[in-house]
């Protein structure tokens, strides 16, 4: 997603970006070597050099993470996302089952649900929607995931 990020970066005048479950930290050296030169910050809960208290940024990234989120979880993390977002914020959200389990046995997408109940929660969390981009499978009419640019109402859940 760095080519996309880094659009919406320009795009936002972003000087700072937060990845938000960043994993193994791919999208910051992809947006380096495209020639960002802004701050990029990770922040990831299952990595313990990078779970420490994120700092707000101008733009939050947030790809491939919200599906794998505990359920009774999903409201308080959407909440945490708008806090931390100055500007804008991308998410990549999976709307399908993994093709991965967990080690009990549940689909690593703990959240399988439309786009249109994401963007139901997203909104309730002092969102404005900005662009949205639906993912279908080739070949298919099946809507794997989508993508969603985001700018902040003015006041913070």
């Amino acid at each position: 997603h760095a080519e996309t990020v880094l659009a919406f970066a320009d795009e936002m005048a972003a000087a700072s970006v937060l990845d938000y479950g960043c994993g193994q930290g791919r999208l910051r050296l992809a947006l380096w070597t495209l020639g960002y030169s802004g701050t990029v910050r990770e922040y990831d809960p299952c990595i313990p050099k990078k779970a420490g208290t994120p700092k707000a940024a101008d733009l939050v990234i947030c790809t491939d993470v919200l599906e794998h989120v505990e359920p009774e979880m999903i409201d308080e993390v959407l909440t945490d996302l708008r806090r931390l977002t100055r500007k804008g914020a991308f998410l990549s959200i999976a709307t399908r089952p993994s093709n991965k389990t967990l080690p009990d046995g549940r689909n690593a997408h703990l959240i399988v649900e439309r786009a249109g109940w994401w963007m139901r929660k997203i909104r309730r969390s002092a969102w404005r929607l900005h662009r949205l981009k639906l993912g279908y499978r080739k070949h298919s009419e099946e809507l794997r995931g989508f993508q969603v640019w985001l700018t902040p109402t003015r006041s913070r859940p």
